[in-house]
């Protein structure tokens, strides 16, 4: 097997019976057993993956070998994000409240927002109060860096919410 498509030694593969996924290692046996729904292509730099427990329908974190690493408690949740200066940040929901997990499962941003879309490499992430629309920009302790004063406009929202070149879309409230 070519060592391209592998990485730490293991390449996603589905097993055609039930279409769960896992991954095998250089020998073809399983490293971690079929188990995902999706293609696990969402194993970030840090190791971890979001996977949907099926009887608590809550979402947690779990490792190359399928063990959960921050166990399900998250009603929805991204997956994680490596920021510019190393920071890996989980935007996650819990009772229609958002906030910030780091690697451990410890609250960096705890869940008091309304809504919190993924952090960008710079550190801000799009962000609303709970029981309004109007948006803004918030870093990695949750503080507001541009107060909320947009709308969450669909138009916008293609072209995502994280800046570029030190510009970011914004329609005024």
């Amino acid at each position: 097997m070519d060592d391209f498509f592998f990485i730490n030694g293991v390449v996603a593969a589905q097993e055609p019976d039930t279409e769960l996924w896992g991954f095998i290692d250089e020998s073809g046996d399983w490293a971690m057993e079929p188990c995902l729904i999706n293609a696990p292509w969402d194993f970030k730099e840090n190791g971890l993956a979001k996977k949907f427990d099926e009887e608590l329908e809550l979402i947690g974190y779990i490792d190359i070998s399928g063990e959960w690493v921050i166990e399900p408690q998250f009603n929805r949740a991204y997956q994680f994000d490596t920021l510019n200066d190393g920071t890996s940040l989980a935007v996650v929901e819990v009772n229609d409240r958002w906030g910030c997990i780091d690697e451990t499962g410890s609250w960096v941003i705890k869940p008091t927002f309304g809504y919190i879309y993924p952090f960008g490499e710079n550190g801000l992430a799009f962000a609303c109060k709970r029981n309004s629309d109007r948006y803004g920009y918030i870093d990695t302790n949750g503080q507001w860096v541009i107060k909320p004063q947009f709308s969450n406009d669909k138009e916008f929202r293609s072209g995502g919410f994280n800046f570029v070149n030190g510009l970011a879309t914004a329609s005024p409230y």
